[in-house]
């Protein structure tokens, strides 16, 4: 929290969320947080924070347990946002998921998941998985160089590829 908040240590350290955040008591955070004080359960959640002074981010936050209340930790996530979003802009669906022997807990998703059954449902092979990981590299590389609003070209290019090599491995070919 404090390399993206302005305040300082003292300010934000040992004292109450909705002290730090006023008015976040009822907000899908604040929920939360109080769901994981009285249950004493870790937690997790996606949330997209505008701060007042204009810019969005992305922040996943996790909040644990401890004898003194809860630890809160927050973590800016909009570059995998922006990087899911672009994929499933070109039909590239991607989600988070749990990566094996990951030493995180399982609630923690470390990695993400491209969907391979789906792929070879289909009958793609090797050649195929290659491909799909070119476009991965191709819109990630292009939202790298050219941000959300610069990508379009390289999106509608992949989406329109995806679609040839779906088109030659039909789900239901018989239909």
């Amino acid at each position: 929290a404090l390399r993206l908040e302005t305040g300082t240590r003292e300010e934000i350290l040992g004292r109450r969320h909705w002290e730090v955040y006023p008015g976040s008591e009822n907000s899908e955070a604040g929920r939360l947080l109080r769901r994981a004080m009285e249950e004493r359960t870790a937690v997790t959640l996606d949330h997209l924070y505008t701060w007042e002074s204009g810019p969005a981010r992305w922040l996943e936050m996790r909040a644990y347990p401890v004898p003194e209340g809860l630890a809160v930790f927050w973590r800016d996530i909009s570059g995998r946002k922006a990087a899911e979003a672009a994929l499933s802009r070109a039909d590239i669906t991607c989600n988070k998921n749990g990566v094996p022997f990951d030493p995180e807990k399982p609630f923690v998703t470390s990695g993400i998941r491209l969907g391979a059954p789906a792929g070879t449902t289909r009958g793609f092979k090797e050649d195929e998985f290659r491909q799909i990981a070119r476009w991965i590299v191709e819109v990630v590389d292009g939202l790298a160089a050219n941000g959300e609003d610069g990508n379009s070209d390289a999106e509608a290019k992949v989406k329109a590829e995806v679609a040839d090599l779906c088109a030659r491995f039909p789900l239901y070919p018989n239909l």
